[in-house]
């Protein structure tokens, strides 16, 4: 009966993600505090998890029989790792601006009517009827409902297409769960600091409360936050700049970028769980990356606005050899999981999986399958469709890989599919192509690859806990199911209730965004990108230098640098969490060096503290924003 997984954890795990999803859209959208929603395990997830954990405290010395057991916390944390995924910038805010923004801010001017508005299909998107998008956007007269039934329709068929690709990244995280786990045996840090805290003792747990170098932790971080509080209040009290809100900038010289100088706590503590070989590459790739940008300055060599840099490119097909190279070293398992799916084989065990290897090979391939058929009933051609889902797959994959190795909460993939897939094909996208790339790709291409990176540590915790897999994946799709709901219906409430979308203090999502997607069909239907010969040259090198680096780690055990900081050196937020990734291995090696394993585990509750004591930081900061500064928060917690 161990592996039973209880009534109470599944509602309690619904309940938080619902919680998760209005307390991030709230904070952004009417609070304007701090980005809570941003990253692999948002703030949003770990402040309201980090507070039912220290309540179950609590209960385990009061009234025991009430308190969650490991397996009971572990399952609420991958719900809401579920859940957590759609609020804001991520899913959500995407998914009602870029809906809302064709018909609405089509002008002569911008040609949206030649060229955008008539390519959509009228299931995809919700119409005009009654002023249902205008006042979306300036707000709703008084007295008036939310016209919830313009939204019903198109709502339900994206949200068809969102759970496919959902069911299809749960599938390949089955997939590749045992080659990472057992074979690899990656880190997985954002898994590994919460097991740390939750697991039972003399199963991976560590002591926490009763450890000095805890409380120095939770000391540190509790008291910056809580102290930048007071200077609202009073100008006369300075603040201390410390934190991922501060920065200074290192100047190496005209064309070259600066190096950002600031500290952020979680990528320190989840850092901290990072392997030696890993920090490194990331931090000196960096480096390496700002070198290299200010020598291509200096010598002229430019590249499509489209693309962010030649560097971004040569990281982009860095990303393509990554995961090459991850399946060329995973063929056999991969090949064994697809004929088991057929016939048992030996040593083809799926019993700790989240579903047997026959369920995630016929629902990867119906997944894929409905998508494609989906995204050809959008509008996009079969070709680009194929095109635009495999880059997907591609980014989803390397970036899991990534996340998992590297632990870098706040790590996006260096190129998007919507002007890769344009590129790729040229002239043979039409406009009706580019609008469905414009919905589509700018919907599910959030900033955290959609939920693969959170699906694969989802696994890693199944594999400690072993729950029964038929009720925790039914309790994941519930997640998905909940977490869509709440953050779609609490956004388009805010939207009309407010004084409209147009006045949310967001640019990012119902600032520009829209307009930027959809002007590029107007500028693609007349000029198509295509790939120069020094673009194709920077994707080439990135595609050699991650071969190169993974052929060498894997002939000689002793190289020190790692593929994956190869593809990340520049990407964003890297570039402004780097130095705190420096700080990290430095501190890292010196404990290994004079300390060995056992000094490096002793200076583990440290940064756990160090992380506990931020997040209560955060959510100090943000009840002063919600009980005196509503509308007007101040910004602490950021990449």
């Amino acid at each position: 009966m161990a592996n039973i997984v209880s009534r109470r954890s599944i509602l309690i795990g619904l309940a938080l993600t619902v919680v998760i999803c209005l307390f991030a859209t709230d904070t952004t959208y009417r609070l304007r505090a701090s980005r809570v929603s941003l990253g692999h395990l948002p703030m949003s997830l770990w402040l309201p998890f980090l507070l039912l954990f220290l309540v179950n405290r609590v209960l385990q010395h009061a009234r025991s029989e009430w308190s969650l057991n490991a397996r009971e916390l572990g399952l609420i944390l991958c719900m809401g790792f579920i859940g957590g995924a759609f609020p804001t910038k991520n899913i959500a805010g995407r998914l009602v601006a870029v809906l809302a923004t064709p018909y609405y801010k089509a002008t002569p001017e911008n040609r949206w009517g030649e060229y955008v508005t008539e390519h959509l299909r009228p299931w995809s998107v919700p119409g005009d009827r009654n002023g249902a998008i205008t006042h979306l956007w300036e707000g709703l007269p008084r007295g008036q409902p939310v016209p919830w039934e313009v939204w019903l329709a198109p709502l339900f068929w994206w949200f068809t297409l969102l759970f496919a690709l959902f069911f299809a990244c749960l599938c390949i995280a089955v997939i590749l769960r045992k080659q990472w786990v057992e074979h690899e045996r990656i880190v997985f840090p954002l898994a590994r600091l919460p097991l740390m805290m939750i697991s039972d003792p003399g199963a991976g747990a560590i002591p926490l409360f009763n450890n000095r170098r805890f409380w120095a932790g939770f000391g540190i971080g509790i008291f910056v936050l809580a102290w930048n509080v007071l200077p609202r209040f009073s100008h006369r009290i300075p603040y201390i700049p410390l934190g991922p809100t501060y920065s200074s900038a290192l100047s190496f010289g005209h064309d070259f970028p600066p190096l950002q100088i600031k500290f952020n706590f979680v990528v320190a503590a989840f850092g901290y769980l990072t392997n030696l070989e890993v920090l490194l590459s990331v931090w000196l790739f960096h480096v390496l990356s700002l070198v290299e940008i200010g020598l291509t300055n200096r010598l002229g060599i430019t590249v499509s606005s489209e693309y962010h840099g030649g560097v971004l490119l040569q990281q982009a097909g860095g990303f393509v050899a990554l995961v090459l190279l991850g399946l060329f070293i995973a063929r056999k398992h991969i090949a064994g999981v697809f004929r088991s799916a057929w016939r048992k084989q030996p040593g083809m065990d799926d019993g700790d999986e989240l579903l047997s290897y026959r369920a995630a090979v016929v629902g990867l391939l119906v997944s894929l399958a409905y998508s494609v058929a989906w995204l050809h009933a959008l509008g996009i051609s079969l070709l680009a469709v194929t095109v635009q889902l495999g880059l997907l797959l591609v980014f989803f994959l390397g970036l899991s890989k990534i996340v998992a190795e590297t632990g870098l909460v706040y790590i996006e993939t260096p190129q998007r599919t919507q002007a890769l897939t344009a590129a790729i094909l040229g002239t043979q996208v039409q406009t009706a192509d580019h609008v469905g790339l414009a919905l589509s790709a700018n919907v599910v291409e959030s900033h955290r690859q959609y939920i693969l990176p959170s699906l694969v540590h989802v696994a890693r915790i199944q594999h400690s806990f072993r729950w029964n897999r038929f009720r925790v994946t039914a309790a994941l799709c519930a997640a998905f199911v909940a977490g869509f709901a709440a953050s779609i219906a609490y956004t388009l409430n805010l939207c009309y209730s407010a004084t409209g979308a147009a006045n949310i203090r967001h640019v990012y999502v119902f600032g520009g965004y829209g307009l930027r997607m959809f002007n590029r069909v107007v500028t693609w239907a007349g000029a198509p990108p295509t790939f120069t010969g020094t673009e194709l040259a920077f994707i080439g090198a990135g595609v050699l230098g991650t071969l190169l680096l993974g052929m060498l780690r894997l002939r000689f055990p002793w190289w020190p640098l790692h593929p994956v900081g190869f593809t990340v050196g520049y990407a964003f937020p890297v570039r402004v969490t780097a130095f705190t990734v420096f700080l990290v291995w430095a501190f890292k090696s010196l404990v290994l060096r004079f300390g060995g394993i056992a000094l490096y585990r002793s200076f583990q509750p440290f940064f756990v503290g160090l992380l506990i004591g931020y997040t209560l930081g955060v959510g100090i900061s943000t009840l002063t924003d919600a009980i005196w500064f509503p509308g007007d928060g101040k910004m602490v917690h950021t990449w």
